[in-house]
């Protein structure tokens, strides 16, 4: 003898026991399985419970290896979902620049919520902010954390993938190793490959970090680096909150990912991305609103916007702005 369970949904003015329930009951087929096959059946009515919402997301639990260390599921070490309960509507997701946390998004999240009711917003702390992984990183692994992140919410594909910096080379490197599962991408302040000159700063930094008191000093001359003059000298709440994320930043987990910026070359793969890509820079941040309007022209689906009186981190300094470049972007066809 077997046992069988069938389960069924309805919506609550489904008609259940009416007249059209009533009949399919009735059909001949039906009545010859129910009283010459079934030995015996049993049905129970369940009430709704609880709608699953974007916010009922929690942080993927580490798994448990053989040496009884515990590994994240993803590199993504914390992450946040905000904007529409749907858990099949589009989802838009956002990768850090070195040295901050998810919380550099708040004011973009905020009005995207408010402009697309309809979408959800996933923001993650990239690996090494929080701690060492203890392994080596490049850009192929910084965009599979992305992935993993993604497969440990069940999200096939992105509406888009927006970054900076660090993150701005994530997800342009993501457009390249996961085509089929991102309809736009946005890199803001980054480029597609390291330099010499770069590298060496790179390495500069970590040495000042390793020294002694030589985090706060990494804190105060990075900030003094990624903001306008203007910002500077009027010591804004977004150059505070800046320093402070970096202040709490991981060392040996910074000392990980500069390894990611000092060896990456995605010059020649960029121009094979077939999706359309927005290229962002603070028009204050050094050489890069040059460099950054150089390649775009070579990226087939490419677009370029420069945003006034912002550094680095646009998004922080120039919120209003960025918001609206970014807004233009994703209600595009």
């Amino acid at each position: 003898m077997k046992e069988l369970l069938a389960l069924h949904e309805f919506e609550s003015d489904n008609g259940l026991g009416g007249p059209e329930h009533q009949y399919a009951k009735s059909r001949p087929w039906r009545l010859k399985i129910v009283n010459e096959v079934i030995e015996g059946k049993d049905n129970k009515l369940f009430d709704f419970s609880h709608a699953f919402r974007a916010q009922d997301y929690q942080k993927p639990k580490p798994l448990h290896g053989f040496n009884h260390v515990s590994r994240p599921t993803t590199g993504a070490t914390s992450w946040r979902m905000d904007g529409c309960e749907d858990s099949h509507a589009p989802l838009v997701v956002f990768s850090n620049s070195l040295l901050t946390d998810l919380h550099i998004w708040d004011p973009t999240i905020d009005e995207l919520i408010r402009a697309f009711p309809g979408f959800r917003f996933l923001r993650y702390n990239t690996r090494g902010y929080e701690s060492s992984s203890n392994e080596p990183v490049d850009v192929d692994v910084l965009a599979d954390d992305l992935a993993g992140l993604l497969d440990s919410l069940g999200v096939q594909r992105c509406f888009a993938a927006v970054g900076v910096s660090l993150g701005g080379v994530t997800c342009i490197n993501f457009a390249i190793r996961y085509p089929l599962r991102l309809d736009k991408y946005v890199a803001c302040d980054c480029n597609v490959a390291s330099s010499n000159n770069n590298s060496k700063a790179w390495l500069a930094r970590v040495s000042l970090a390793r020294s002694e008191g030589g985090w706060s000093k990494l804190a105060n001359r990075t900030v003094e680096r990624w903001f306008s003059a203007a910002s500077l000298e009027s010591q804004t709440k977004a150059v505070s909150d800046v320093r402070r994320m970096i202040l709490r930043a991981s060392v040996d987990g910074f000392v990980d990912c500069v390894a990611a910026l000092c060896d990456f070359n995605l010059t020649e793969k960029v121009r094979g991305i077939q999706i359309p890509g927005l290229y962002v820079v603070g028009k204050c941040d050094g050489v890069l609103p040059e460099a950054m309007a150089k390649f775009a022209q070579a990226i087939p689906q490419a677009s370029f916007v420069g945003i006034t009186g912002a550094g680095h981190l646009p998004m922080v300094e120039q919120s209003e702005a960025f918001v609206r470049v970014l807004r233009d972007f994703l209600g595009s066809s």
